[in-house]
């Protein structure tokens, strides 16, 4: 799941690097046309970087203190795959919106955000995790799902897309251990 993400957006980073002037053939680099401030790809490259800053935050203690293996290896994964993602999007950001102002960085709030739900007490550290990143998860495809309508960057829409398609399949492995794991008294 994670590889094939990164295989998919593997044609996205490697038109984002390319050298040659906006415009100049088939494999420019679209250039944004709203104003860079009112420019929905430049609100969600902001947003969803923001996002994954929180969920690598969130990801990072998994690794650490989970009981389940499964957990941790899994954790490992999502911290590689939403690094090279916002590698992606720090890329396109300082190419496509050079000078654009940058949102006050705080990884642990995201616009549009809901707040996650908070302990719950006396249960285990998986059970916690997997009932704050499941809908944190389900807040980031909301997120890019509506950027796959609403972006007008075909680079952009794409890795939306991706990450649509594996934060849901996320969420379902996630939801499955919690169910396993931690079954309804």
């Amino acid at each position: 799941m994670f590889l094939a993400g990164f295989l998919a957006t593997l044609p996205i980073a490697v038109s984002a690097c390319r050298h040659e002037q906006p415009g100049t053939g088939a494999s420019a680099i679209p250039q944004p046309r709203a104003r860079a401030s009112e420019s929905n790809d430049l609100r969600f490259l902001d947003a969803m970087t923001v996002h994954h800053q929180r969920a690598v935050l969130m990801w990072q203690d998994a690794i650490t203190l989970a009981s389940h293996r499964e957990l941790r290896d899994f954790a490992a994964k999502a911290v590689e795959e939403q690094r090279r993602e916002m590698f992606l999007m720090h890329l396109w950001r300082d190419r496509w919106f050079a000078g654009a102002p940058s949102p006050a960085a705080n990884p642990t709030t995201t616009a549009g955000e809901t707040p996650a739900p908070g302990p719950i007490e006396g249960s285990p550290f998986d059970q916690q995790f997997l009932a704050m990143m499941v809908p944190h998860h389900q807040q980031a495809a909301a997120m890019a799902r509506s950027a796959v309508t609403n972006v007008e960057s075909p680079e952009i829409r794409q890795l939306a897309q991706i990450i649509v398609d594996q934060q849901e399949e996320e969420v379902k492995t996630m939801q499955r251990w919690a169910q396993a794991w931690f079954p309804p008294r």
